[in-house]
């Protein structure tokens, strides 16, 4: 075989561009049909976000002032503090109503145990 009908790896990529000419990388890599899923990743991550800061800024177990980590009783703190504690993600609402989702997942609510064997 004549040595010059092989082409070397070299050879390939002297001619070779990753990018087209006359086109920009955006161009390529961002089609419009990714739009929606890039959006609902941005979406994602600022709600996450919130729920983080939300979380560290408002739980009553985390204390960020001195004079509060200063006193060895400092949980509950203020009722804003409790008040974002017991606020869940979902609301509250939806922690005391029953739920079913036949035949997987069943949810009874505290305050209906309570009254189910309570005696007097």
């Amino acid at each position: 075989a004549n040595r010059h009908s092989i082409m070397g790896w070299q050879d390939a990529i002297a001619t070779w561009h990753e990018i087209p000419r006359g086109k920009l990388a955006r161009a390529i890599w961002l089609d419009p049909a990714v739009h929606p899923s890039i959006f609902s990743v941005g979406v994602a991550c600022v709600l996450a976000g919130f729920a983080i800061v939300h979380h560290h800024t408002g739980h009553t177990d985390v204390a960020w002032s001195k004079r509060v980590r200063e006193d060895p009783n400092h949980q509950g703190g203020t009722d804003r503090r409790m008040r974002i504690h017991n606020h869940h993600l979902g609301g509250p609402a939806v922690c005391q109503r029953p739920m079913r989702a036949f035949p997987f997942f069943e949810f009874t609510p505290k305050r209906e145990i309570i009254a189910r064997h309570r005696t007097d």
